[in-house]
C-alpha cells in the first residue's frame, strides 16, 4: 500500500469489492495521501456510522475542490449533521459546487432559495439555479419564479445565467484536467 502512488492506491481500493476492509484500507490511505475522489468516499463511508468524522472527510475533499465534497460539506453545514449547524458556510460549499455544474448542490440550492426553509427565499435566485439544471420538474420551478419576476429583471438574470453557465464549463474544464493530470502520473 505505501508503495503505490496516492491515486493507484484509490483506484485499487475501488476495484476490490466495497464490502472488503482492505479495499476500504487502500482508499483510506489514498485519502490520508490526499486524494479528494477518495476524501469523499471515506467520507460517504462514515454517513451512517461517524457524521463527524463523514464531515471532516467531506471537509477535506471540499479543500481539495472536490466537487462532490463540496456538496456534502454543504448539505452537512445547512443541517448540522456531524458538525455544528451554519447554513451560510453550507450555502457557499453548496453554491461553489453548483458552479462545477454538481446537480445535487443545484437542487439543494433550488430549494432552499424557493422554499426559504434555512434562509430568506430569494426567486431570483431559484430561477437561475433552476435555469441550470436539466430536469422538467425544475422547469416548474423555474416558470413559477419567471411569473414573478419584471421583464426587466428577467433580461438582466438572463445575462447573470449565461455568466454563471460559462464559469460553470470553465471550472468543469479545469476540474477535468485536474483529473486527467491525476491520472497520467500513474
Amino acid at each position: 500500500v505505501d508503495n503505490l502512488h496516492p491515486v493507484a492506491n484509490y483506484i485499487y481500493g475501488l476495484s476490490l469489492n466495497d464490502s472488503d476492509k482492505d479495499g476500504m484500507s487502500y482508499i483510506r490511505n489514498a485519502a490520508n495521501m490526499g486524494v479528494p475522489e477518495a476524501q469523499f468516499t471515506v467520507a460517504t463511508s462514515f454517513l451512517e456510522t461517524d457524521p463527524s468524522q463523514a464531515y471532516h472527510w467531506a471537509l477535506n475533499a471540499s479543500k481539495n475542490k472536490e466537487v462532490n465534497g463540496l456538496a456534502l460539506a454543504g448539505a452537512l453545514s445547512i443541517e448540522g449533521i456531524g458538525c455544528e449547524k451554519d447554513v451560510t458556510r453550507g450555502m457557499e460549499f453548496l453554491e461553489e459546487a453548483a458552479m462545477y455544474g454538481n446537480t445535487d448542490a443545484l437542487k439543494r440550492l433550488v430549494a432552499e432559495y424557493y422554499l426559504g426553509e434555512n434562509i430568506e427565499p430569494d426567486i431570483e435566485k431559484a430561477y437561475l439555479y433552476a435555469k441550470m439544471i436539466d430536469d422538467d420538474s425544475f422547469r416548474q420551478i423555474e416558470e413559477k419564479c419567471k411569473e414573478n419576476l419584471s421583464h426587466d429583471k428577467l433580461q438582466s438574470l438572463e445575462i447573470k445565467y449565461a455568466e454563471m453557465s460559462a464559469l460553470s464549463i470553465i471550472k468543469s474544464a479545469r476540474s477535468e484536467e485536474h483529473t486527467s493530470e491525476l491520472q497520467s502520473r500513474l
